[in-house]
């Protein structure tokens, strides 16, 4: 009889063990799952770039890539930025997740960049390349969030930027570079904070 209880409560053990096991296993996936997660917004989850002929590329969808180059730039998968190099394109779009801009060479764009961090707090970095990079736009800089988000711009490594203008929800910071804004009727430059380091940026009207 004894030797039964024996039996009965070794079972009991072996099914509670059993179930531990599970559990344990369950916790390592989700939390394997977060962190996966979290390595994903260091890329925009959705990325468009609309080239000077109006054509619109999907980049990136869903945080997956699709097309990774186009005329005068490309997406460095592996590096996780985009490389624009003596480009001449209209508009990016880019919503969710971190987003880097690699300048080389002389650049254009005819539109805006426009940067949506929706939920999350996220940064769009503008960096150059060998020690030069320009980017010269004729529309403006948008970084934008949902109530709960921040979007913010860090310009850190010497770009030298011409735009109509720059707006900021979040923190605005050229540490270092050149920004010239064209006040062409927008507000120049508008941000929850500010921070200029030795950026040189000036502010001029056409006319």
């Amino acid at each position: 009889m004894k030797g039964l209880k024996r039996e009965l409560q070794g079972k009991r053990i072996s099914r509670y063990l059993f179930v531990l096991l599970i559990m344990l296993f369950v916790i390592s996936i989700s939390r394997w799952g977060s962190i996966t997660a979290k390595a994903a917004s260091d890329i925009p989850k959705e990325l468009i770039i609309t080239e000077a002929d109006g054509n619109e590329v999907q980049v990136i969808k869903d945080g997956g890539y699709v097309i990774t180059s186009g005329n005068g730039w490309s997406f460095d998968t592996y590096n996780q930025h985009l490389v624009l190099k003596d480009a001449n394109i209209h508009e990016i779009n880019s919503s969710g997740g971190n987003f880097r801009i690699v300048l080389h060479d002389d650049n254009r764009m005819d539109g805006d960049i426009i940067f949506n961090a929706g939920e999350e707090e996220c940064t769009l970095t503008f960096s150059v390349t060998n020690g030069y990079g320009s980017l010269a736009m004729n529309g403006v800089i948008k970084a934008s969030s949902d109530s709960t988000g921040s979007a913010n711009i860090a310009m850190p490594h010497g770009s030298i930027i011409k735009t109509s203008g720059i707006q900021c929800s979040g923190k605005l910071s050229i540490t270092n570079g050149d920004v010239e804004i064209i006040d062409n009727g927008v507000d120049a430059i508008t941000a929850n904070a500010i921070e200029y380091g030795e950026a040189l940026v000036t502010e001029q009207t056409e006319g």
